[in-house]
């Protein structure tokens, strides 16, 4: 047989006799964990709040170096050369080149660093973000000789951006570069051949200047030896930029468009569309 024990509530009483009555702010178990975890909850929106507000004033202090003006190359008109500062426009869009050399663009490699086409919305001001300087590929070229049609040329970040101020140096030029795409290098947004901002001087940073068609928009092939020519703003000569090792142009599209610190800008990869 099953022998069943009852306890009536009346025999359950005397055992708590005398004790002190369960209340909300009573600790229940290994309440020392939980004063901790609370503890520990509090430090961390802490650390998330001032890490945020330093976040901003890190993008804000960016912006603000970004956006120094820097004189450009003076010959309007005539022909630019190496040694130059130029800024590159993006007639269809009104858009221009600009870089963030804080902010890498694949999560794959982080030494190449986000390259885009910024939308101004007018003439874009003549600042460190957009101003590249033109180097000759070979020692054979010196600074102050024309730049010529098909001939290879370095495109390198304004020296203000490598600027280090803590320890009162410059850090490496940035180069502005690409490669062929593959399975883990494709651009973030539309998956082409990306373009970057690198430390490495290569062949993968040269660039040529190609003559375009005004009827029909095609690179002319028998422009190779002219000089190239250079303008004001927006309102300058039309050209291509080939790279040269994968021969494809850098372009922009407005299906492109990216989220940077800056806003949301076009997506800059090289792609021809001819």
């Amino acid at each position: 047989t099953t022998e069943i024990y009852t306890l009536s509530l009346h025999d359950a009483l005397p055992i708590f006799a005398g004790g002190s009555s369960y209340m909300c702010k009573t600790k229940v178990g290994n309440w020392l964990e939980d004063q901790c975890l609370q503890e520990e909850k509090l430090s961390e929106f802490a650390r998330n709040r001032d890490q945020g507000s330093s976040l901003m004033y890190n993008v804000m202090g960016k912006r603000n170096l970004y956006a120094t003006r820097v004189p450009l190359a003076p010959r309007a008109g005539g022909t630019i050369r190496y040694g130059d500062v130029i800024m590159l426009g993006h007639p269809s869009t009104g858009g221009v080149l600009g870089v963030d050399l804080t902010e890498a663009c694949l999560d794959a490699n982080r030494n190449q660093k986000l390259v885009s086409c910024a939308m101004p919305g007018g003439e874009p001001d003549h600042c460190a973000r957009y101003s590249f300087m033109l180097e000759p590929t070979t020692d054979d070229t010196q600074e102050g000789d024309d730049v010529h049609f098909g001939e290879s040329v370095l495109l390198r970040c304004h020296d203000l951006l490598v600027l280090d101020e803590q320890l009162g140096a410059t850090r490496p030029p940035f180069y502005l570069a690409s490669g062929l795409k593959n399975d883990r290098n494709g651009s973030r947004v539309s998956n082409q051949q990306t373009i970057f901002a690198t430390t490495t001087r290569n062949m993968a940073a040269a660039w040529t200047f190609e003559k375009v068609s005004g009827n029909t928009g095609v690179v002319r092939q028998l422009s190779g030896g002219e000089a190239v020519p250079c303008g004001t703003g927006l309102n300058g000569p039309t050209v291509v930029l080939q790279h040269k090792t994968t021969k494809t142009a850098m372009s922009a599209s407005t299906k492109n468009w990216d989220s940077t610190d800056f806003g949301r800008e076009l997506e800059v990869t090289c792609h021809n569309h001819l």
